[in-house]
């Protein structure tokens, strides 16, 4: 163990008087100057201590801490020998002896010194390295995904539900500090699919493919503004080497669920190419029970529903990548992915009508199917031109991304006596489907210059044209007969998004900062095609955003963030045609419905301790024009729909708490806490409307080495109730047990996975309205267990940098991207 030297804290003060002591100097001045970067990764560290010692007699005589891009420079340096320590919490000190300052040449460059990770004492605190696991960042936080506990053998889905203020639901619906509007990027780049189409991908892609998960609370100017929760960016592992490597995962479950994947990597010389496939199957059943109280009827009528089924689903995954240097300075790089799913969902409803004393008065018995086919690629050009290494870069890309879906669902209901004998009334058949093609270019330009040695700037402009085609079709029979329908639709939705931005970064001494603006022009037409309205929405917005790290000691550090987002209603809330999933249950969108904006702002504050490391994050979210989905019933006919709408304004406050542990060298894990209070102003739109709610969450994680390569996993979440606009929603709790064994040098591995042992995983909601309420309970069937096999070949990667240098580990695409 090493302490980090007293003499350190000193050298950031000598630095503020360098520069005067060596222009007032008799002697002609030297300087030093270089960069420091992690050894693993060849990324920058910001704020790295760079201490200079006089080898004739050690006293100290100069020292500065690095920039924002890890550069350093110490001026007023005499002629003469000296020796160079730098230091960084959570890395090996590394010392530099016989360092020359000539008086012929008095600039000496150290250039890049690498740092190697590795447990270090900091006045009497043992810190480990817990920079390996959970890095705070000036805008975000970084996870490595494969020490996060659970997710071996299992999905993105399941990865996500070991990171601290991250929530999935019995959907597969992400939510960050309770905001599903979450943007979800791949290697830096936002993916098109939204909404129950996002939750299936992140179920189909396996969490072996994932290499590291970045939390951006407050994303800066220079990103996106859309999703009001703020990016989450799964970087996925990019194995190329000098040479040939790669591996596979396979995986089996039961209730017949699997998920297999392999990569391969590959370079030589200029040429970098990778690849991965995954393959995921998922069945399980479904069922629930809601029983609703019809106030609208006199006397009060209720009606008891049922429902057991099963879904299969499957899906495919390929992604590709490729990088050629053109040159010492120049790189061209292209990706492409692609995904299909299919999957079948049937249902078996049986509907019991009764009367204010609860009796028996009629019955259904309703038959269910719907066939889903989804396919998407994503392709992406992109050129990088370097002017100098880390400081100076001028990148240019395009981006093409092409969807298409298609629903089929078939609806049988058949009435029945009584008794539960088929009734006298002929049965009752729709079927409707639902084609969309969705197409969008992504063009992109970004400059990066470092302006002396601690400032930054990031410029460029973004545009991205995207045009969505929907046609939707119903057939409805009764007693055999086909009849009318006004809910065939088809519409055609435009949207432009131009955007500049400009964000300059500061480095002054331990405190990192940034700021940023961003403008935005907006052009979106709905055009529905049915009826001939044509309905447009053209805005222009400005995007400001902020952040500063602080760090206040070498075992802590503090950082405060603030972004204005935004969330754009997508087409099918526009469309105020009715679609249907349930013939008593509906969802239509509304044309005039605006997008909603909402000021974040975060504080966080990191704390290594002897075990590990505190973290506590306070936030607060104010929105407008809050979309929420409203629902009514129609008393004449039993059918209740669904529409957003612009409530006015929304707030949310609240913590977040989260320490992880290390004890020894063969017990770690995590345990984190959220808190917050939502409060929302619906009034404009109706009464019963607005909501003032506080709920909280546990999640916690143990990993136990029981033996070199045995380890053991335990995690655990909670989630209380909390009421929402027009109910509320019951708490929900899982866990998750796993036991992995390392074999042969750790390049195989075998891992057992208990999920959901307790059977625990439910979604159970009341809705209160003036019409009716309503009680729901769905089960997720999470329960299963898992088996599966990690085998991977090849040598250590070595990565090579886009400025022609050479990385061992982790891809170069580690930024989320603008």
């Amino acid at each position: 163990m090493r302490r980090v030297p007293t003499a350190v804290l000193l050298a950031a003060l000598l630095a503020i008087g360098g520069k005067a002591a060596a222009q007032a100097s008799a002697v002609e001045a030297g300087e030093l100057v270089g960069s420091v970067m992690d050894g693993a990764t060849r990324q920058p560290l910001p704020s790295a201590s760079v201490a200079v010692y006089a080898e004739r007699d050690s006293a100290l005589v100069g020292g500065t801490l690095t920039g924002a891009g890890g550069r350093f420079r110490v001026p007023g340096l005499r002629p003469g020998r000296y020796s160079v320590t730098i230091t960084y919490i959570g890395y090996r000190q590394r010392t530099i002896p016989a360092v020359m300052i000539a008086a012929a040449d008095p600039r000496t460059d150290l250039g890049a010194v690498a740092l190697t990770m590795e447990a270090v004492a900091v006045e009497g605190i043992s810190v480990t390295a817990e920079r390996s696991a959970v890095t705070m960042q000036v805008d975000r936080t970084v996870y490595d995904a494969d020490k996060l506990p659970s997710s071996s053998g299992g999905n993105v889905s399941d990865a996500l539900q070991n990171v601290p203020a991250v929530e999935v639901d019995a959907d597969g619906n992400v939510s960050l500090h309770g905001n599903q509007d979450v943007t979800i990027q791949i290697n830096g780049r936002p993916t098109p699919l939204t909404g129950q189409a996002l939750a299936d991908f992140l179920k189909q892609l396996p969490a072996s493919l994932v290499q590291r998960i970045e939390v951006v609370p407050n994303p800066s100017a220079k990103y996106d503004p859309e999703g009001t929760g703020g990016i989450i960016n799964l970087v996925l592992k990019k194995d190329a080497d000098l040479g040939l490597s790669g591996g596979i995962d396979v995986g089996a479950a039961t209730r017949g669920r699997y998920n297999a994947s392999g990569r391969l990597g590959y370079q030589r010389g200029r040429l970098s190419l990778f690849g991965n496939y995954g393959v995921h199957g998922d069945k399980r059943d479904n069922g629930g029970r809601s029983w609703r109280e019809n106030l609208f009827d006199d006397p009060i009528t209720y009606l008891d529903q049922q429902t057991t089924g099963a879904r299969d689903n499957t899906g495919h995954v390929l992604h590709l990548n490729g990088d050629y240097h053109l040159g010492e300075r120049d790189v061209l790089s292209a990706s492409a992915m692609g995904r299909i799913s299919t999957g079948t969902r049937r249902n078996a409803v049986h509907d019991r009508m009764l009367d204010a004393a609860q009796e028996l008065t009629g019955r259904f018995e309703q038959d269910n199917r719907t066939d889903t086919d989804r396919l998407g690629t994503d392709l992406t050009l992109s050129y990088e031109h370097t002017f100098a290494p880390e400081t100076h870069k001028l990148s240019a890309e395009v981006r093409y991304e092409y969807d298409r879906d298609a629903d089929d669902r078939r609806f049988l209901r058949q009435p029945l006596t009584v008794a539960g004998e088929p009734g006298a009334d002929p049965e009752d058949l729709e079927l409707n489907g639902t084609s969309e093609n969705s197409f969008e270019t992504t063009l992109k330009l970004d400059y990066t210059r470092a302006i002396g040695e601690a400032w930054k700037l990031d410029a460029g402009y973004k545009g991205r044209l995207l045009r969505l085609d929907s046609d939707y079709a119903v057939d409805l029979f009764e007693g055999g007969v086909q009849v009318p329908d006004e809910r065939d639709n088809a519409f055609r939705y435009d949207r432009d998004v131009h955007a500049i931005y400009a964000t300059l970064g500061r480095q002054l001494g331990a405190i990192g900062l940034q700021a940023g603006l961003r403008l935005e022009d907006a052009i979106t037409t709905f055009d529905l095609r049915t009826t001939g309205e044509t309905y447009h929405d053209d805005y222009a917005e400005l995007y400001p955003s902020a952040s500063a790290l602080w760090k206040v000691s070498e075992s802590q550090q503090l950082r405060f963030s603030y972004s204005k987002r935004v969330h754009r209603p997508g087409a099918w809330s526009l469309n105020p045609f009715p679609s249907t999933d349930d013939p008593l249950n509906r969802e239509a969108g509304n044309p005039y419905l605006r997008p909603e904006h909402t000021h974040a702002f975060q504080l966080e504050l990191q704390q290594y301790v002897p075990f590990g490391s505190v973290q506590i994050s306070p936030f607060y979210r104010r929105t407008t024009d809050v979309i929420r989905s409203v629902t009514t019933l129609d008393p004449a006919t039993g059918i209740s729909t669904s529409t957003p709408q612009n409530l006015a304004t929304s707030t949310a406050y609240g913590t977040d708490l989260t320490a992880s542990f290390r004890l020894g060298e063969t017990l770690r894990g995590f345990a984190s806490g959220s808190a917050y209070r939502r409060r929302t102003d619906g009034d404009n739109v109706g009464a019963g409307l607005s909501s003032d709610a506080v709920t909280w969450s546990l999640r916690g994680s143990v990993n136990w080495t029981v033996r070199e390569g045995t380890e053991l996993s335990w995690f655990s979440m909670y989630r209380a109730p909390r009421k929402v606009e027009q109910g509320r929603i019951a708490g929900l709790s899982m866990s998750n047990f796993s036991v992995r064994q390392r074999l042969w040098n750790d390049r195989t591995s075998l891992t057992l996975r208990v999920s959901d042992p307790f059977d625990t995983m439910r979604w159970q909601s009341w809705i209160a309205t003036e019409e009716y309420t309503q009680v729901s309970q769905r089960d997720a069937d999470a329960r299963a267990v898992y088996v599966s096999f990690r085998w991977s070949f090849g040598q250590k990667p070595q990565f090579r940098d886009r400025d022609g240098g050479e990385r061992t580990s982790g891809p170069e695409e580690s930024q989320p991207g603008s």
